[in-house]
């Protein structure tokens, strides 16, 4: 998915309802409910970033690195003016997008002069999530009750399905590839950014799959390169 990955925070406060994080409080030794605790992470300069040149750095694979708080701390802002002058791919991570809520082509629209790549991900109920969600629509967005139920209580596909072929149609209207389920970096560092469709990545292979549990569960163990093992919880909040 990446070369490295860095995580500013550890927690996160925004207590999203779909969070599937949140599995990531049990490594914290914190009590509290995930959702109301932020550790601050503090780590030794960096001072070689040429070494990172080409190289692609995931920022906040299990926290927001933009959270309230990075007004206050900015530890993500220090990361980046740390790395400055590498030539760091970036990706705008877009996940989850809410059917029949999230605007994804203006998403596309405000990013794509910023980034290398865009990746959509549809938003995936597991566990106790979906009744909370599907409370959540009841409650705040009624008239989409029976499209929610449709696609999360009957497992139709039909709304991503259609999503699918609308954006790979404006991908194309406004001159940018379209791919599906790709994680390759093989294009240009220059060239305009790929968006990447990942809706159906519950029906990529098991050994896939695999490899991707792997890499998410080293997400903070790979990146002291970039100051993540050097990384200190020095601060709660």
């Amino acid at each position: 998915m990446s070369d490295d990955s860095v995580n500013p925070y550890v927690g996160c406060t925004h207590a999203c309802r779909y969070c599937y994080t949140s599995f990531m409080k049990r490594f914290t030794g914190h009590p509290e409910p995930w959702g109301t605790f932020l550790d601050v992470k503090r780590w030794p300069e960096i001072r070689h970033p040429e070494r990172y040149a080409g190289k692609e750095l995931f920022i906040g694979f299990v926290t927001d690195p933009y959270l309230p708080q990075e007004g206050t701390f900015g530890r993500t802002r220090a990361l980046l003016e740390q790395l400055k002058g590498s030539g760091v791919r970036t990706t705008c991570f877009v996940p989850p997008i809410f059917p029949g809520l999230t605007d994804g082509k203006a998403i596309i629209d405000w990013v794509k002069g910023q980034c290398n790549r865009i990746w959509l991900e549809n938003l995936n109920l597991r566990g106790s999530y979906k009744a909370a969600i599907l409370d959540y629509i009841r409650e705040r967005h009624p008239q989409l009750l029976p499209l929610y139920q449709e696609i999360y209580c009957r497992g139709n596909r039909a709304y991503w399905e259609r999503m699918d072929a609308e954006l790979r149609d404006y991908a194309a209207g406004i001159g940018l590839d379209y791919v599906t389920n790709d994680d390759s970096r093989k294009r240009p560092f220059d060239a305009p950014p790929v968006l990447v469709n990942y809706f159906y990545h519950e029906q990529i292979k098991k050994s896939a799959r695999k490899g991707e549990d792997r890499h998410a569960g080293t997400a903070g163990s790979r990146s002291d390169q970039a100051g993540d093992r050097a990384a200190d919880s020095g601060a709660r909040h």
